[in-house]
């Protein structure tokens, strides 16, 4: 682990030769206690040409079936934004089961709002870390209502912006994943007050983006509860792409 901190001028070299020595023997060992060591080797100073940061990176696949009590460990601890992603990257890239993933997405997607309420420096960082937390809840097809609370913030806290659109279409893209009651009335709430704003003509032309997503998480998540705001929708004087895509969108819940 001291190795894992800095290299040591001259005895740089050799520190390299022994980590990729210790990392390749945690991971034979499989032992839940050197995780840590061979994650941080896998995010630490060591060059390219040694392979210390391929090999623990590969290592982090294999060495434990189910390494989410470590990486959860690490993601609580760690400040650093980058560290905690690419911890989350190594549970969903893990054999861990899929609610075990989704859990500690949650987690990463709710210290990434609160990163983003006490470090206004650190915003960019944040934001990346709650993308990558609102993806990896996607990809495990997470479906629990937990999430739903967490993917809404996530969408209140858009700063209608590139980077806040994209995080937006994503949480949206998971609440049609998640399909569940809550994930349902949220997405119907949403294209109730897009259309509410649509009559008032207070709709910008990125709102649309954001309306096409919707209906598409609609249609994902196939929950009837959608069915009476798709309804009101019809009845919204949208441009006539969306209208078509709320037709579709009711059509396809039949």
């Amino acid at each position: 682990a001291r190795i894992n901190l800095g290299p040591n001028g001259p005895e740089r070299r050799d520190q390299e030769i022994l980590a990729l020595s210790l990392v390749e023997a945690l991971e034979l060992m499989r032992d839940p206690s050197g995780y840590e060591s061979v994650f941080v080797a896998s995010t630490a100073w060591y060059g390219s040409a040694t392979r210390v940061r391929e090999s623990a990176d590969r290592a982090l696949a294999t060495m434990l079936d189910d390494p989410t009590d470590a990486i959860a460990a690490i993601i609580e601890k760690n400040p650093s934004m980058t560290i905690r992603t690419a911890a989350l990257r190594a549970a969903v890239r893990s054999k861990a089961p899929d609610e075990r993933k989704a859990a500690i997405a949650r987690r990463s997607l709710a210290l990434g709002i609160e990163r983003a309420s006490v470090d206004k420096r650190g915003l960019a960082e944040a934001a990346a870390f709650r993308m990558e937390a609102i993806s990896a809840l996607a990809r495990v097809r997470d479906r629990s209502p937990e999430s739903v609370p967490l993917l809404a913030a996530a969408i209140s806290m858009d700063a209608r912006d590139d980077a806040s659109l994209d995080e937006s279409i994503r949480a949206y893209a998971a609440l049609g994943v998640n399909g569940s009651d809550a994930a349902a009335e949220l997405l119907a709430s949403k294209l109730d007050e897009y259309g509410t704003r649509e009559t008032d003509k207070r709709n910008a032309p990125r709102a649309k983006t954001l309306v096409r997503q919707i209906l598409s998480s609609m249609r994902a998540a196939r929950n009837p509860l959608v069915a009476d705001s798709l309804a009101r929708a019809q009845h919204i004087d949208f441009d006539e792409g969306i209208l078509r895509l709320v037709r579709e969108t009711r059509d396809a819940l039949k």
